[in-house]
């Protein structure tokens, strides 16, 4: 229903009242109709105010229709998966089996985390996470790439990452003690030579900035390096 239409049919019921000659119990009647008239129209503005905003609540090349068409989980990941699984395991750092194992245990969890306006799948928020922590991109590269909001790839990400923890540190965290850690440290230093080891990390997870030194001193630093 149109809130102009209601308006109009409001303000012709206004004057007639005013000329109307008809006993106190019908003005009341009439009366009591345009009271209702009011709170219709006020309903039908604030609902096509909220309509307007939610129409500007998500950026055009970020919404539910573009993500289908051009987000990569529905469609890079989706042909690494049946057609290169190499650089499906390149992208996420595991392959499509231990993926969908992955994602049936922290699937539950993760769906009741995206019930939002505009819900985005489990396996979506598992992928942005997972490819983030791969390739250590920034979140706004992330956003781009699955298209979605950054501050909703920032909230997925640490969200996603909580539920990661909470579901498999009994499975995969050894317990925390001096016995466990010594017994960590002797396989690494016996199998790789690397002594006083208790673990090993994949990946980009360092994200070095520009230095605040004359670049004469990075030049310096960058040949020592090399």
């Amino acid at each position: 229903m149109d809130s102009n239409l209601v308006l109009a049919v409001l303000v012709n019921k206004l004057q007639k009242w005013r000329k109307l000659k008809a006993t106190l119990q019908h003005r009341k009647i009439e009366k009591r109709n345009i009271a209702k008239l009011i709170v219709l129209w006020k309903l039908l503005v604030e609902r096509k105010r909220k309509e307007e905003n939610q129409r500007t609540w998500v950026r055009p090349i970020f919404t539910e229709l573009r993500r289908y068409l051009q987000g990569a989980s529905d469609n890079l990941v989706v042909e690494m998966e049946l057609q290169d699984k190499e650089m499906f395991y390149n992208y996420c750092r595991m392959s499509t089996e231990v993926f969908e194992q992955l994602l049936n245990i922290v699937g539950p969890f993760l769906n009741k985390h995206s019930v939002v306006r505009d819900p985005i799948p489990a396996r979506t928020w598992l992928l942005v996470c997972l490819r983030y922590l791969a390739s250590g991109d920034n979140m706004a590269s992330i956003a781009y790439t699955f298209r979605i909001g950054t501050s909703t790839v920032s909230k997925i990400i640490n969200e996603t990452c909580d539920i990661l923890w909470n579901s498999l540190r009994e499975s995969v965290m050894p317990p925390i003690n001096e016995e466990s850690w010594l017994k960590i440290a002797d396989e690494f230093e016996r199998k790789w030579n690397f002594p006083h080891c208790i673990g090993a990390i994949d990946g980009k997870h360092v994200i070095l900035q520009v230095s605040f030194f004359p670049e004469f001193i990075c030049h310096l630093f960058v040949l020592k390096s090399a």
